[in-house]
């Protein structure tokens, strides 16, 4: 039986790993890091509020209980998707590209808000590299289906 010439290429073995792009796994182990440090600054928080966070327009530094929160809970979830794809989980692009939309609606949100309350337009950056994110996760969604973990 003769092989053809593009079985070499039909039989390739393609890794998770290889699959996400240098920034986005610096950015991961950056999200994790940030993620432990708000879920410990969460624990924390009650007894000694001992650090800010300003998060997509949402700043912590403020007075407001339910921001702190909300900061602290976006950055954990964002902790929890970065962990994810470090570790090349099943579901880690669907619930990747799920956080990036969640992550825009948040920075649009604040911006709308910072307008109405403050008067001030501020434009946030982060929507274009999130959008990128987004972009890259529905790039590589169908190969990280069938590529293998290992």
């Amino acid at each position: 039986m003769e092989e053809s010439q593009f079985e070499v290429f039909e039989n390739e073995k393609i890794v998770r790993k290889d699959l996400i792009p240098i920034w986005i796994k610096f950015f991961s182990w950056l999200f994790l890091l940030f993620g432990i440090l708000a879920f410990l600054g969460l624990l924390s928080f009650y007894f000694n509020p001992i650090y800010t966070i300003d998060i997509f327009g949402i700043n912590q530094a403020t007075d407001n209980l339910f921001l702190s929160l909300i900061s602290d809970l976006v950055l954990i979830f964002n902790g929890v998707v970065a962990y994810l794809l470090i570790a090349k989980e099943d579901k880690a692009v669907e619930i990747a590209k799920i956080n990036a939309l969640i992550n825009i609606v948040i920075c649009v949100v604040s911006t709308i808000l910072n307008l109405y309350f403050y008067k001030n337009l501020t434009f946030r950056i982060e929507i274009f590299f999130i959008w990128f994110f987004y972009a890259k996760m529905r790039e590589i969604q169908f190969k990280w289906i069938n590529a293998s973990k290992y």
